[in-house]
């Protein structure tokens, strides 16, 4: 298996669509760094964490997007393999940049607000975010064109959110 990794590895990340991820986490960093640009102290950062865990599943979302999945029907590795490589070499940096945004959150409340920040609660709630936006990424690639399931997993999961 983990030669099959190994060998998989470099096709894999050569074929990953890398500007959704990357813009997805630019913004989510960029989001959380406002407050402390504009020197702006905000005094409940939970709305503000909710953004960012939205953007960054939705940078998740594009690694299913696979533009060569038409021409590889037959391979010698199991799609799903070939799939959950693509999410974890997506997800792995944007997991980062969720901590960071965290962190960026987290400096711009009040110190004595820190405390109330539920973190934990938080990141069990990216997670969920994280896992429905690759449920609506799946069903898309399986049901309709495997190039399209980052971009029909924005609409699933901004609309289908509940505050």
């Amino acid at each position: 298996m983990l030669t099959t990794l190994r060998a998989l590895l470099p096709h894999v990340v050569r074929s990953t669509r890398k500007a959704p991820p990357v813009l997805c986490g630019v913004l989510a960093l960029g989001l959380a760094a406002l407050p402390l640009a504009v020197s702006y102290r905000i005094p409940y950062a939970v709305t503000l964490v909710r953004v960012v865990s939205v953007t960054v599943a939705l940078g998740v979302a594009f690694a299913l997007d696979d533009a060569a999945s038409p021409m590889t029907q037959v391979t010698p590795t199991s799609r799903l393999l070939v799939r959950l490589t693509r999410i974890a070499l997506s997800a792995r940096p944007l997991v980062v940049v969720w901590f960071a945004a965290l962190l960026l959150c987290r400096a711009a409340v009040p110190a004595e607000a820190r405390s109330h920040l539920p973190v934990g609660g938080l990141a069990l709630e990216a997670a969920a975010l994280l896992a429905t936006a690759l449920a609506f990424a799946a069903v898309a690639v399986r049901v309709s064109a495997p190039t399209h399931g980052g971009l029909a997993a924005m609409p699933g999961l901004l609309l289908g959110r509940r505050p």
